[in-house]
């Protein structure tokens, strides 16, 4: 009698646990429809676009500042403002346009800018005055997980959220790009319709409400690309409209859970004619509630059977279609190898993804990254599409176009690409340094990624960095780690020798990355060149690390003249002295032997916002003076 009241206690927790897990996936049927490639049903199309903000230049600002500050560059801008003939010289008062990628985030299209805090700053004046009220100090809050914005400070970094619109095929296909637009006090949807040369009729099918602009609300008018038209509607979406939809998918959704509810509690008290041995044949993986057993022996490869993984805005992928994608996984189609998985590229619904597949032992880092990567969303970290755990794990990224960093740095001279530029350099640092700051900081929780490197830093087709493989993240809690896992070469010796995580190991694996970027060397290989031909086999040792090498000549008194011969030779000299050493500099203080001693990444942001723009006075200089100087003399100077 005792053995069945414990049985039938504990058949109760197990099935209210798998309770609360169905519940949670029939939730997440809202944010899946079979055949539709979405993140949540209220985005259109469901994997962004390119939107516009529209911007009025005011005193003091030029192009280099709103580079910073919007993360864009020169060519973009110059590209959707062809009435801006000198990029130097724009007068304040300009209205320009500042293209940016409007992603789906938590259902809300939208862009999340990095923003660092200046002197003087209030965050009423960023949003007010920097933004120009392009967004609101409650949605800053929010987005940058502060509670209280009413005393920032200098450095402090603040997630600056921009709503943007992609268009809708059900109302107009005719548009698919749109400018962010803040109503002024004295516009008017007939001046609208002639500055935007857009018909009144237009703005008001994609607004609601138009016939009462009210001052500093938010609307979204098309706007005609850089050839002069209005480019159409691109993308999906998403079957029909979604929004019309919503009411019969919570009604499923209701529905289902209550019949959900029945079914478990008549499944409770049938279940106790089961033998107890039936519960000891249940797989491992299934008693923890992580994955299903039909998920794992791929017996039933389709959508409904696949997965119970209680993991909000994520798209469930079956195998077929990842098999499809890759054509089964062909070597063709293979664009990366790491220790435990194998990357494909694939094209699911017109929209190009990196298909990660695991083995099924590597349980424990599917489920970190897809721990971090659907609860964290950043412009500087890679996006996470969706998974499959059908036959193998599998993750699904959007794909960048450029690869990762260390081919660049370390590209064959038979490389149709040229090199990257110190400008490119220094920006994919800061990049970099943003997405790391944010797991650090402005996450809840926070996060340590604990295998920064070169090879996981990844360059879209702009050149613009973002942070990817989160599969060794952990919860950002200073202490002993159980396993030593990560890099050798990027890993701190407090790290090394005694297991201490912190997130001082992610400063010290970046100041790594930062010496990569300025020598285009590997972190570490027996190939670094030696001071001392003479050195014992532990010297030669220690000399294959990046630190080592570069620290004879940043502690010599003329370090500086002689940090040349550590730059990468493929800059071929045109670089700023002064920038590089700044940056070495820096490097330096990241990789110093005591984690005390090293900087915070909100430290390092700061430290190469001041370096970009410092590099981008010198690029625009330094090309001035070469074209001047490569022009044919006069003709008098022929005389």
């Amino acid at each position: 009698m005792k053995f069945q009241m414990k049985m039938k206690s504990e058949l109760c927790r197990t099935y209210k646990y798998w309770l609360i897990l169905l519940v949670l996936w029939l939730s997440g049927v809202t944010q899946r429809e079979t055949g539709v490639l979405i993140v949540d049903a209220d985005c259109i199309p469901p994997n962004g676009c390119k939107a516009l903000a529209y911007y009025r230049l005011k005193q003091g600002d030029d192009l280099e500042k709103l580079q910073g500050r919007f993360q864009t560059n020169n060519s973009e801008v110059l590209a959707y403002n062809p009435q801006l003939v000198d990029a130097n010289s724009i007068q304040a008062g300009t209205n320009i346009y500042l293209p940016f990628d409007c992603l789906c985030l938590n259902g809300e299209l939208v862009h999340r800018f990095s923003y660092t805090v200046t002197t003087n700053d209030t965050a009423e004046k960023v949003v007010d005055v920097t933004y120009q009220k392009l967004t609101t100090v409650g949605a800053v809050r929010s987005a940058s997980n502060s509670g209280d914005l009413s005393s920032i400070y200098s450095g402090q970094s603040l997630t600056i959220p921009v709503r943007c619109y992609c268009g809708d095929p059900n109302v107009d296909p005719k548009y698919g790009l749109f400018s962010t637009y803040v109503v002024q006090a004295d516009d008017q949807l007939t001046s609208l319709s002639t500055n935007f040369s857009v018909d009144a009729d237009v703005i008001s099918k994609f607004n609601s409400d138009t016939r009462n602009l009210s001052p500093d609300s938010i609307i979204f008018i098309p706007s005609k690309a850089a050839n002069g038209s209005f480019p159409p509607f691109s993308g999906s979406s998403g079957g029909g409209s979604s929004r019309s939809n919503v009411g019969i998918i919570v009604g499923v959704v209701v529905g289902g859970i209550v019949l959900a509810v029945l079914l478990l509690f008549a499944l409770i008290f049938g279940f106790k004619h089961f033998r107890r041995r039936k519960l000891a044949k249940e797989p491992t993986m299934q008693q923890s509630g992580l994955l299903s057993s039909s998920s794992m022996a791929g017996s039933k490869p389709s959508r409904s059977g696949s997965t119970m993984l209680p993991v909000p805005k994520s798209v469930e992928f079956t195998y077929e279609e990842l098999a499809a994608a890759t054509d089964n996984f062909s070597l063709a189609k293979k664009i990366g190898q790491g220790g435990f998985a194998s990357v494909y590229y694939g094209v699911i619904r017109d929209q190009k993804l990196a298909i990660k597949k695991m083995t099924l032992q590597c349980t424990k880092e599917f489920l970190a990254e897809l721990q971090v990567l659907t609860n964290v969303h950043h412009t500087n970290l890679v996006q996470l599409i969706g998974y499959c755990t059908t036959n193998s794990l599998f993750l699904v990224y959007e794909y960048i176009e450029n690869g990762t960093l260390d081919h660049h740095l370390r590209r064959r001279k038979s490389d149709d690409k040229p090199p990257l530029s110190w400008l490119q350099r220094v920006q994919i640092c800061l990049d970099s340094a943003r997405g790391l700051e944010y797991i650090h900081e402005h996450t809840k929780p926070t996060y340590i990624h604990r295998d920064i490197k070169s090879a996981n830093i990844l360059l879209d087709d702009n050149f613009r960095a973002k942070v990817a493989d989160f599969g060794l993240a952990k919860l950002a809690e200073e202490g002993t780690g159980t396993g030593i896992v990560g890099t050798f070469g990027y890993m701190p010796p407090e790290y090394a020798l005694y297991g201490e995580v912190s997130p001082k190991l992610d400063v010290y694996a970046f100041g790594v990355v930062l010496f990569e970027i300025i020598s285009g060397r590997v972190a570490i290989s027996s190939a670094l060149p030696s001071e001392n031909d003479q050195q014992s086999p532990a010297q030669n040792r220690e000399s294959r690390t990046l630190t080592s090498f570069f620290e004879p000549v940043l502690n010599d008194p003329d370090g500086k003249t002689l940090l040349p011969k550590c730059i990468d030779p493929a800059l071929n000299g045109e670089y700023s002295l002064d920038a590089v050493w700044k940056m070495a500099q820096l490097a330096r203080r990241c990789t110093h032997q005591s984690p005390d001693m090293r900087p915070t990444m909100r430290f390092a942001v700061v430290q190469l916002m001041t370096l970009a723009s410092v590099t981008q006075e010198w690029d625009v200089g330094y090309f001035s003076r070469a074209s001047s100087q490569s022009q044919p003399p006069s003709g008098n100077d022929q005389l």
